[in-house]
C-alpha cells in the first residue's frame, strides 16, 4: 500500500488533491496524507492533516504542482507534478508536463488543464479592464455594439477564451498559423481571420512552426487591421521550444482605440508586455500576468487533482508501486531515477531544444510563481 502526500504548495494557491481526491484514492488501496492548511487558499477543508515533517518521513509518493514546493524529496519516494526544469537526485521523478499528446493521456493532461484555466480568466481579466459592454445591447438609450475581441492562437487557452469572450457577447475572431485549427475556430463560434498561405507540412500538425520572413511579413500586415480594429486582443500563441512569437508590435498597440485591452497568456506575443506587470501604454491597458490557473484555484484544483490520479493509477495500480517503466506515458515524463546510473535522459517533443523548457501550449509562463 503506497502512501501519498499532498503538501501546501509554495507559491500557488492551487492543491494537488482535492478531499473528493483524497476518498477516490483511498478507495483504491491508497493511504493519503495531506499537509495542514494544503487546501486554505484553494477553499477546500480536510478531516485529518498532518506536519510537514511527518508528510516528508512517510510519504511513498508527492504530489506536487511547483517544484519550490518540495525541493528536497526524501531519498527512494516518487515525485509526481509539474517540476519544470527541477530535476531531483535520488528519487523517481515525473513531470507531466512532458506528457505526450495522444488520446491515451487526455485524462492526464495537466497542460490542458492550466491552458482551461487561464484562458477561461484571461477573457475574464479582459472583461473587467475593458470600457465597453461586451454584448451587443438595446435600451432605451439606443443599441450599444458589441466588444470586438481578437484571440492570437486556437491551442486549449486560445479556444477557451474565444469561447469564453463569445458566450459573453462579443464579437470573436480567432487567429492561427495552422490551416487545421480554423474549423476549431468556427466550433467555438468565432470568426476566422485567415493566415498567409503556408507551404512547410510541419504546420499542419498540433503545434505551430517558425515561418519564413515573406510568410511573417504578411502575417503582420493582416495582423495590424485586425488589432487595430480590435477592442481586445488576447495572445496565446505559441511555438514549442522556443520563445513566443512577437505578434503585436509596439507600432500596433499605438494604433490600438484608448481603452483597448491586450492579454499576454504568453508573455511574447506583444512587443510591449512586461511579465508580471499591469500597465497604460498610451491609453492602451497590457496584462501580462503569471499563473493565472491561480486565480481560479477551487475549480482547477478540481481538475488537476483527477490529472494527477489518473497518473498515479498508472504508476500504482490497485495502490501498490509498481512503474511500468516500459510504458511511453512513463518513460517520456521521467526526468530522473534512484540509481544514478539510471538516469534518463531529456526526452524532448519533436523539433525541441533540450535546453529549453518542455511546453506543448506554452503555459510555462504562467507556472512561475
Amino acid at each position: 500500500m503506497s502512501i501519498v502526500g499532498i503538501p501546501r504548495e509554495c507559491t500557488r494557491a492551487l492543491v494537488a488533491l482535492t478531499p473528493e481526491g483524497v476518498d477516490r484514492l483511498t478507495a483504491r488501496g491508497f493511504t493519503c496524507l495531506v499537509e495542514e492548511r494544503a487546501g486554505e487558499r484553494a477553499g477546500f477543508d480536510y478531516p485529518s492533516t498532518v506536519s510537514r515533517q511527518e508528510l516528508w518521513e512517510q510519504a511513498d509518493i508527492v504530489l506536487t504542482l511547483d517544484p519550490a514546493t518540495w525541493p528536497a524529496p526524501r531519498p527512494g519516494t516518487v515525485l509526481v507534478g509539474l517540476l519544470g526544469e527541477s530535476r531531483p537526485a535520488a528519487v523517481d521523478a515525473f513531470a507531466l508536463e512532458r506528457l505526450p499528446r495522444i488520446s491515451r493521456a487526455q485524462s492526464m493532461d495537466v497542460l490542458s488543464t492550466l491552458g482551461t484555466a487561464a484562458g477561461y480568466r484571461a477573457a475574464l481579466l479582459a472583461t473587467e479592464r475593458c470600457p465597453r459592454f461586451f454584448p451587443m445591447l438595446t435600451t432605451a438609450a439606443g443599441t450599444v455594439p458589441p466588444a470586438r475581441v481578437l484571440v492570437l492562437g486556437a491551442g486549449v487557452a486560445g479556444l477557451m477564451a474565444m469561447a469564453t469572450a463569445r458566450r459573453l457577447g462579443a464579437v470573436v475572431t480567432g487567429y492561427d498559423i495552422r490551416p487545421a485549427a480554423q474549423d476549431e475556430i468556427r466550433s467555438v463560434g468565432a470568426l476566422v481571420l485567415t493566415p498567409p498561405e503556408v507551404e512547410r507540412p510541419e504546420c499542419d500538425q498540433m503545434h505551430a512552426c517558425e515561418q519564413p520572413e515573406e510568410v511573417l511579413s504578411r502575417q503582420q500586415q493582416d495582423l495590424a487591421r485586425a488589432v487595430a480594429a480590435s477592442h481586445v486582443v488576447i495572445g496565446t500563441a505559441a511555438v514549442p521550444g522556443r520563445p513566443a512569437p512577437v505578434l503585436v508590435t509596439r507600432a500596433m498597440v499605438e494604433g490600438m482605440q484608448p481603452g483597448a485591452v491586450v492579454v499576454d497568456l504568453a508573455l511574447g506575443n506583444c512587443e510591449l508586455t512586461r511579465a508580471g506587470e499591469v500597465y497604460l501604454h498610451r491609453g492602451v491597458h497590457l496584462l501580462g500576468l503569471r499563473d493565472l490557473p491561480s486565480q481560479l484555484p477551487y475549480s482547477c484544483s478540481q481538475m488537476l487533482a483527477r490529472n494527477l490520479a489518473a497518473y498515479l493509477s498508472l504508476l500504482a495500480p490497485g495502490g501498490t508501486l509498481n512503474i511500468p517503466w516500459e510504458d511511453e506515458l512513463v518513460s517520456t515524463c521521467c526526468v530522473s531515477r534512484k540509481e544514478p546510473h539510471e538516469t534518463r535522459p531529456e526526452n524532448p517533443l519533436p523539433g525541441h531544444d533540450p535546453g529549453a523548457s518542455a511546453d506543448p501550449i506554452g503555459l510555462s509562463a504562467h507556472l512561475q510563481p
